[in-house]
């Protein structure tokens, strides 16, 4: 994403990824999820910058909103985010937030990711998504 090397809120800084990066990491230990792993790395630097520059010292209040549920550390508000969280953030919020920074090509690429994450968590064995 562009503006990647702009002065970054020191809550992203330093990033802790939760232990179970993936909800349904413990659940589904099959393929696809090294590659959701490396998405929610990849994107939650970039969600939490973009989410605390523009809501500030309301973040918390505004994650748990767009969460629909309480977060852990008020804090470090995106420690319990997972990637289909940061996907829904992204799309939820992108009016608002994220086309200042990113184009149409990438906001149809949040869609087909939520699509593939989606499929992937609810696949079945005959129904194989990321192998």
């Amino acid at each position: 994403p562009p503006n990647m090397t702009t002065h970054h809120p020191p809550y992203t800084e330093h990033v802790t990824l939760p232990a179970n990066v993936c909800q349904h990491q413990a659940r589904k230990p099959q393929g696809g999820t090294s590659a959701l792993t490396a998405l929610h790395r990849g994107l939650l630097p970039f969600v939490a910058r973009e989410y605390i520059s523009h809501h500030r010292n309301r973040t918390p209040l505004m994650l748990e909103e767009a969460l629909n549920r309480r977060i852990s550390d008020p804090k470090r508000p995106f420690d319990d985010v997972d990637v289909a969280s940061l996907l829904r953030i992204m799309w939820d919020s992108w009016h608002d937030i994220f086309r200042k920074t990113l184009g149409q090509a990438e906001r149809t690429l949040v869609s087909e990711l939520r699509d593939v994450r989606n499929r992937w968590a609810h696949e079945t064995q005959q129904e194989p998504i990321l192998r």
